[in-house]
């Protein structure tokens, strides 16, 4: 899987240096936010990855399906207690937290229905919406200096 060191690299350690960076300097959100989602990256890739043959070691494909439907429920939950703590930043992570639900919740349904293709690309689409979302809100946190009010 060519997205493997993408997931795992950009998606895991990157973002976990970030938010601990984001600790040290006591933005506490942002450090729980990171670091979660770093999670997320990391265990995505150690379920796809070969080296821990999570999924090749499950024989009956629609305990694979159902088990990836529990952790996309997980980080359904996760992301629902997300958007409401951004209620109280802005509105611009709202809106993000908003997407990004709807992708895991797509995704969950997805694996619960044995992988079903249109819920699965619905997710992709919601997916490609949401980074566009997050990378407006890094840029303009890049281009506005001291508070972001995106």
């Amino acid at each position: 899987h060519i997205a493997m060191g993408l997931a795992l690299f950009y998606g895991g350690l990157i973002q976990f240096l970030a938010g601990l960076f984001e600790l040290r300097i006591g933005n506490n959100f942002n450090a729980l936010l990171f670091c979660s989602y770093a999670g997320y990256w990391f265990g995505l890739g150690a379920i796809y990855a070969s080296t821990f043959s999570y999924l090749s070691s499950i024989t009956d494909t629609s305990v694979q399906y159902k088990s990836l439907g529990v952790f996309y429920l997980a980080w359904t939950i996760f992301t629902i207690l997300m958007l409401i703590a951004s209620i109280r930043k802005n509105i611009a992570l709202v809106i993000f937290f908003f997407f990004l639900m709807l992708v895991y919740v797509l995704f969950t349904a997805s694996y619960f229905q044995l992988w079903d293709q249109n819920l699965s690309r619905a997710g992709g689409a919601f997916g490609i919406v949401t980074a566009i979302i997050l990378w407006y809100i890094g840029f303009a946190s890049l281009m506005i200096k001291g508070e972001n009010s995106y």
